[in-house]
């Protein structure tokens, strides 16, 4: 669980309350059917989400978070009671460990008071010890790409096709590697954009971007379209990144390292995007095991200190040869495809390195 409180008041009160009623909640029977079907609602709706929301959630469900299929969690939800919420209620709070964070302008006494309430309703650990690691499960024998063709849950409605490719850049904890994987993205998400948008015109939905899951890096390359089908998409993908390469002459490489380098330092825009990074360095530390809160500019300067040699044995390397890669193609009503590909579910994809990568 986590709570987050953005109050210029006394926060620990509302803390409080919140803990109160996780704990025992006061609903009646009426208002629990209410949030419930809500709920049953809202994960019947996830069905009719576009075509890219699809592939996203299937990369997830195959091999990221070994999260269960929605479809498992809408008939579980549905057959929930109140009587095992209040029964789970009871017991929420116990055996857990709390973690924390408070910034802004806060006055040191609610800050007491907020520790004050953590004391006493979450387990403390005393002996200040690393934050645990998020469980690992069993990652695959050999690196070889993990493929998986679907037709949409909405395809009778839907035209729309999608292809999401990922690839495994290396440990976030490792400043150089999220420097190196950010400047990357940073040079080549136009060209991405620009080759399959608007010249090949594939459709609305182009995108290059990166991400974390597990402590992994990844590289999400991202196409939806009504024009060409999955496979079709998915090969354009392949002959951009057979095609492009990170050249560039030395004034426009410096240019883009300033620029990158510049939006790190910026300050936060807002007290939940502070929060945010404040909590991604807590949850999941630099290579010492401590919340490096000044990650920010330490990525900035390693983006500063790379060379174009660097970023192109990272994209040869962690890119072009392949050597972890997650390939989720989901089909729209006009795909010609005979049908849906068998593909092995691989929970913990990316828990380990490759071995054809070095980290």
């Amino acid at each position: 669980m986590k709570f987050d409180f953005y109050t210029g008041g006394a926060v620990w009160r509302l803390l409080d309350a919140v803990c109160k009623e996780v704990a025992a909640p006061t609903w009646d029977a009426d208002a629990f059917e209410r949030v419930r079907d809500r709920l049953v609602r809202a994960l019947r709706n996830v069905d009719k989400a576009r075509a890219d929301s699809h592939s996203s959630r299937w990369r997830r469900e195959l091999c990221d978070e070994g999260r269960p299929p929605v479809g498992d969690v809408r008939d579980a939800v549905g057959a929930i009671t109140i009587e095992d919420v209040r029964a789970h209620a009871s017991r929420a709070l116990k055996g857990c460990r709390a973690l924390l964070h408070v910034h802004g302008a806060v006055d040191e006494s609610d800050v007491a008071a907020a520790e004050a309430v953590v004391d006493a309703r979450f387990f403390v650990d005393d002996e200040q010890r690393p934050w645990p690691a998020r469980r690992r499960l069993a990652a695959p024998a050999v690196n070889e790409p993990l493929r998986v063709a679907r037709f949409s849950p909405n395809a009778k409605n839907d035209k729309d096709s999608a292809v999401l490719k990922c690839y495994d850049l290396g440990p976030k904890k490792d400043v150089r590697t999220h420097a190196t994987a950010s400047l990357l993205v940073h040079v080549a998400k136009e060209p991405f954009f620009t080759q399959l948008r608007t010249r090949e015109q594939l459709g609305y939905l182009v995108s290059m971007s990166y991400s974390s899951a597990r402590g992994r890096l990844l590289l999400l390359l991202r196409v939806q379209s009504q024009r060409v089908c999955a496979d079709d998409a998915a090969a354009r993908v392949e002959a951009f990144l057979d095609a492009w390469r990170p050249d560039f002459d030395g004034a426009d490489f410096d240019a883009a390292k300033a620029a990158l380098a510049k939006k790190w330092r910026e300050p936060a825009t807002s007290m939940a995007s502070e929060a945010a990074q404040a909590w991604g360095c807590l949850l999941a530390p630099d290579s010492d095991g401590a919340p490096s809160f000044d990650r920010p500019e330490r990525v900035a300067a390693a983006v500063e200190a790379l060379g174009l040699v660097d970023v192109r044995r990272f994209y040869e390397e962690r890119v072009h040869e392949k050597p972890r890669l997650v390939d989720v193609r989901v089909r729209g009503r006009d795909d010609d495809h005979a049908g849906d590909d068998v593909a092995p579910v691989v929970p913990g994809y990316f828990d380990a390195p490759a071995r054809a990568v070095e980290d």
